[in-house]
C-alpha cells in the first residue's frame, strides 16, 4: 500500500469551498475507480493549494491512463475551476498496510473475495493471490453504459457489513454469517452475479468465496457436498492455504470451517 498526496494550486478567483466541493466529485470517482483505497483519506488547504492524502495499491494508481470517462470528467472541471493541473506525488509505502498486489500479466482466474479489515480490492487474482487493482479490470456499464466499479466496491462495503456483525458477537451475528455462509443469500446472489459478470468481461473463470463457520468435525465438513449442484468439491490439497473447497461448476470456493481448526 502507497500513501500518495494529490494537490492542485487555486490559481483562479473562486470559492474555496466551490473548490471542495468539485474535488470531493473527482474524488468519489477515484474511489470507483479502484484507484484509491479506504485506509487513509485526509484533505487540506495550504496557502492557495488544496491537498488530498490517499492511499493506493500502486505506486502509478493515479496515473491518468487508468482513469475511466467519470474521473477523467471531473478531473478536467477541477482543473478548469482552479486554472492549474493535478499533481500527484508519491509520499512513501505504508509498511502498517502493506499488502500484495498482482503483476500477472494473463491471470488464469479470479476471486471475489474480502473480509471485515480488508483495505484492499475485493478481487484477488487466482494465481498469485495477490490484489487485483479494479481499474485494471474491465469495468461493469452502468446504466448510461460507461464502465464503473461502483457495484464492486457497493458488494465489497456490504460484505464487510456482514463480517463486522459477525465479528461483533451481537444479536446480528447468525443473521451476519448467514449472508456470508449461504450460497442462495442477498449477499451472495449479488456476489455470484458480479462474478458472471466479471467472468463475461474478461473470459476467465471468476470464482466467489463462501465463508465457512460450523461447528462440526473436520469429518463431517469434508463430507459436505456443494451448495448448490450438490456434487464433490473437496479438493486434494488446499488453494493458496484458504480454499479447501471448488466446484468449478458453479464457480463457488470456501474453506474447512475455522471452527473445527
Amino acid at each position: 500500500m502507497y500513501t500518495q498526496e494529490i494537490s492542485i494550486e487555486i490559481n483562479n478567483p473562486v470559492d474555496y469551498d466551490e473548490v471542495n466541493d468539485k474535488m470531493c466529485d473527482f474524488a468519489g470517482c477515484v474511489v470507483t475507480n479502484g484507484q484509491r483505497q479506504w485506509y487513509l483519506n485526509a484533505s487540506y488547504f495550504d496557502g492557495n493549494r488544496f491537498v488530498w492524502v490517499v492511499s493506493t495499491l500502486e505506486k502509478n494508481s493515479l496515473a491518468p491512463k487508468y482513469d475511466n470517462f467519470y474521473v477523467k470528467k471531473y478531473r478536467k472541471e477541477l482543473e478548469k475551476l482552479c486554472g492549474s493541473k493535478l499533481k500527484v506525488r508519491l509520499l512513501g509505502e505504508n509498511p502498517y498496510h502493506a499488502s500484495k498486489t498482482c503483476t500477472c500479466k494473463k491471470p488464469s482466474c479470479y476471486v471475489l473475495f474480502t473480509d471485515y479489515c480488508s483495505d484492499g480490492s475485493p478481487v484477488s487474482c487466482g494465481d498469485c493471490d495477490g490484489f487485483v487493482p479494479l481499474y485494471k479490470l474491465p469495468g461493469i456499464p452502468d446504466p448510461l453504459g460507461r464502465p464503473t466499479h461502483y457495484d464492486a466496491l457497493k458488494w465489497q462495503e456490504l460484505y464487510k457489513a456482514c463480517d463486522e456483525l459477525q465479528m461483533a458477537c451481537g444479536f446480528a451475528e447468525r443473521w451476519g454469517t448467514k449472508q456470508m455462509q449461504d450460497a442462495d443469500s442477498g449477499l451472495s446472489k449479488e456476489g455470484r452475479e458480479l462474478c458472471r459478470k466479471f467472468e463475461e468481461l474478461t473470459g476467465v473463470p471468476v470464482y466467489y468465496y463462501l465463508y465457512n463457520y460450523r461447528h462440526i468435525s473436520c469429518k463431517r465438513d469434508c463430507e459436505r457436498p456443494c451448495p448448490d449442484c450438490g456434487g464433490d468439491w473437496l479438493l486434494e490439497e488446499p488453494w493458496h492455504t484458504l480454499y479447501d473447497f471448488c466446484c468449478e461448476k458453479c464457480r463457488l470456493v470456501s474453506n474447512i470451517s475455522f471452527e473445527v481448526r
